[in-house]
């Protein structure tokens, strides 16, 4: 052996020998912790000569501030740690909301999740906007509950996350109510927001386009909220305590009025007396009530024949549903005492008793002041 290697050193240069050196089927992937997250998933490479070079260009299907490039070769594995450097030809600020589109009531506030990602690693301080929200609506950015305005990256920071919650108005008009408003969360440094300043001066009469927001290369997330109206009814009455004899009636008088912001449709009047006892309504099913109406409610109730006397109880309630949501009023408790009936015979005899006594003790007492 020694002797044939000398003769190869005497035929073949070095250069001849590397030449003849060649590896195939070089498989190269990305992975990270694990899994594979290359776009493709695997390259093969079919063969690399000694010395030669060769570029494979994977997708990340995933952010990473690093992976790990496994090449898998004459049945050898080389696993490489490459860390990640972020670049971006402009230093925009990218805000992202996962619950872009929301619904709030007429005097609740609402909620947006927002995640700003900023490519470059530099330290700088942001400044944060709403753009084409109504006056009328209020907002603010919190960060963990506090309320800010700006925000600052620091050296080697990717991500930060805030929230921008928006009040809705107590009131509005019926028009804007269930009508989508759409506006911007805007991120943008301290010349792009005063340039946004100056934007907003300007345009004054009509909305802000989102090219113009482009044009302006700062950061924004359109975002969108449906004022609904606040669904709610009030059960009245002026009186919620009868007391009645076994053979008598009661006509019972509730007022129910919409309490809420929205016109509600077929509400339904409903009793829930004790055994055996009849309930009459009128109305029985209202078909719409709009917002601060009133409508008056009767019920008769008819207790059954041979009722035991003591104490009843009756519950009183309204309800109806609006787009799925079941809107129900403050059920109303109503107590009923039933008596005995007053027993005419009985009663003359204790009058006739009473008179008789006190006339004898008159007789008595005029016969005793004689003597």
């Amino acid at each position: 052996m020694k002797a044939a290697s000398a003769a190869y050193k005497d035929v073949l240069s070095p250069q001849q020998v590397r030449s003849l050196v060649t590896i195939e089927n070089i498989f190269v992937s990305i992975l990270k912790d694990g899994v594979l997250v290359g776009d493709p998933y695997e390259i093969r490479i079919p063969s690399l000569r000694y010395g030669q070079q060769t570029t494979v260009e994977f997708g990340l299907q995933k952010d990473a501030e690093n992976v790990m490039v496994r090449m898998k070769y004459l049945d050898k594995v080389d696993n490489r740690l490459i860390y990640l450097q972020k670049s971006a030809a402009e230093d925009i600020v990218s805000p992202m909301s996962l619950q872009f589109a929301q619904q709030g009531e007429l005097g609740s506030s609402v909620l947006y999740d927002l995640e700003l990602e900023r490519m470059a690693e530099t330290e700088k301080t942001f400044v944060l906007d709403v753009v084409n929200l109504p006056e009328k609506y209020k907002y603010q950015f919190e960060d963990q509950g506090k309320q800010v305005s700006q925000v600052k990256f620091s050296q080697g920071m990717a991500k930060i996350k805030l929230n921008l919650r928006v009040y809705v108005p107590r009131e509005l008009p019926e028009a804007e109510i269930d009508r989508p408003v759409s506006f911007f969360a805007v991120v943008a440094d301290r010349y792009g927001a005063e340039q946004l300043r100056s934007l907003k001066r300007k345009q004054t009469d009509r909305p802000i386009r989102e090219k113009e927001l482009r044009a302006l290369k700062i950061g924004y997330e359109a975002l969108e909220l449906t004022p609904r109206g606040v669904g709610e009814m009030e059960l009245t009455s002026p009186n919620l305590y009868y007391e009645i004899k076994p053979d008598q009636t009661i006509d019972m008088r509730f007022t129910l009025k919409n309490t809420g912001t929205i016109k509600l449709e077929d509400v339904r009047v409903r009793t829930d007396a004790p055994y055996q006892w009849e309930s009459v309504i009128a109305p029985e099913k209202v078909a719409s009530i709009r917002p601060q109406e009133e409508v008056p409610v009767r019920i008769k109730v008819v207790p059954p024949e041979g009722i035991d006397v003591g104490k009843y109880e009756m519950k009183v309630g309204a309800s109806c549903e609006h787009e799925g949501r079941l809107i129900e009023a403050q059920e109303k408790s109503v107590t009923i005492k039933v008596e005995s009936r007053a027993n005419i015979l009985g009663t003359t005899l204790l009058i006739v008793v009473l008179v008789a006594a006190i006339v004898g003790i008159a007789v008595f007492s005029v016969r005793l002041s004689r003597r």
